[in-house]
């Protein structure tokens, strides 16, 4: 991860074989974005994935009023529409993730536990159930 970026893992149900078809997405504040289709782990079959209105609000200075003294942190928020017809079919899984902070002091976060030394974010045993509404 060279930038700021929070991900969106997004997964159907296995196939007669066991592999998981499931879409990434990556939105950074900065503007960038990326929207990924994958058949198994890791394996990309479409990096080409249309985004309908990715919306990035700027980042605005809050103050931090808690008693560690730590002050201008930054937060920012984004809006993805993407048409459903793109998603894999459910019951669908999820997983959320973000990769914060300057590369010196980077951290790695997501929605569940994930073991491992190294952040990998595409334990897909490990995403969770999720119902997508309208």
């Amino acid at each position: 991860w060279e930038y700021e970026v929070v991900e969106l893992f997004l997964a159907g149900p296995p196939d007669i074989h066991g592999v998981v078809e499931y879409i990434e997405l990556e939105v950074g504040p900065h503007g960038h974005w990326l929207a990924l289709r994958l058949k198994g782990t890791r394996n990309i079959i479409d990096d080409n994935i249309p985004l309908k209105n990715v919306t990035l609000e700027t980042p605005y200075h809050i103050e931090d009023d808690t008693s560690d003294g730590a002050f201008g942190r930054k937060r920012w928020k984004a809006c993805v529409r993407m048409d459903r017809k793109l998603l894999p079919s459910g019951p669908y899984r999820a997983l959320a993730t973000a990769a914060n902070g300057p590369p010196s002091n980077r951290q790695y976060l997501s929605n569940v536990p994930l073991p491992g030394p190294e952040p990998n974010f595409h334990q897909l045993d490990r995403f969770t159930p999720v119902k997508l509404t309208d």
